[in-house]
């Protein structure tokens, strides 16, 4: 498990016009969308983890594939 602060996977995997504030992937660990923790105030992605996760461009396939993969682990 490697983590990252939110702003550095923000910088990294999105183009900066469309680049989510640490609220929004504070959201998304918290609902985990995004691998990741939060330790105190910070928020950290898990960046090998968010590599491995499979996408095929829709959210819910994207979700059940993940649940899936864990639930087998």
């Amino acid at each position: 498990m490697r983590l990252i602060r939110a702003e550095t996977f923000a910088e990294r995997f999105f183009d900066a016009a469309d680049r989510p504030d640490n609220r929004t992937v504070r959201s998304w660990v918290e609902l985990q969308i995004v691998p990741g923790r939060i330790i105190g105030r910070n928020v950290y992605v898990d960046v090998e983890a968010f590599e491995a996760t499979p996408s095929t461009g829709n959210q819910l396939a994207d979700l059940i594939l993940t649940r899936g993969k864990a639930a087998n682990a």
